[in-house]
């Protein structure tokens, strides 16, 4: 499964999705994505916390509030356990998902790839993705 997700982060332009209100494992997983492999734009419906605020400002990160999944050719939700934390971004996707999660499973009705892990936190997995894809 991790060797399917790297090949789709290797490829193609791409948009992380993190969920409203997103903390520091929601924009750090997707910083981690967005810092190693091309053509990847974090997005975020509405806004981020308090201490994402101060982890985007230090490390530079550029955050797209409300983006157009249209204009993506791959869309991935990081750390986000159910779409309607993606409020109304959620039913603007009309394209296959990858959903990387540390949260209990739910449905997502159109994930292309699932990767679960109960892990502490999503960043591990991003961590395992990273080490995976030899970074």
């Amino acid at each position: 499964m991790l060797d399917k997700i790297i090949h789709e982060l290797k490829n193609g332009k791409k948009l992380v999705l993190v969920h409203s209100n997103a903390d520091s494992d929601a924009v750090g997983s997707a910083y981690a994505l967005a810092q190693t492999f091309p053509n990847v734009t974090i997005g975020v419906h509405e806004g981020v916390n308090k201490s994402s605020k101060k982890l985007i400002n230090k490390t530079g990160a550029e955050v797209v509030v409300n983006p157009n999944p249209d204009d993506y050719e791959k869309i991935f939700v990081v750390d986000t356990s159910t779409p309607s934390l993606l409020g109304n971004l959620a039913k603007d996707i009309r394209k296959p998902i990858i959903i990387i999660d540390h949260h209990a499973k739910t449905s997502w009705e159109n994930a292309k790839l699932y990767y679960h892990d109960e892990k502490p936190s999503c960043a591990e997995i991003i961590y395992e993705i990273l080490k995976k894809a030899n970074f």
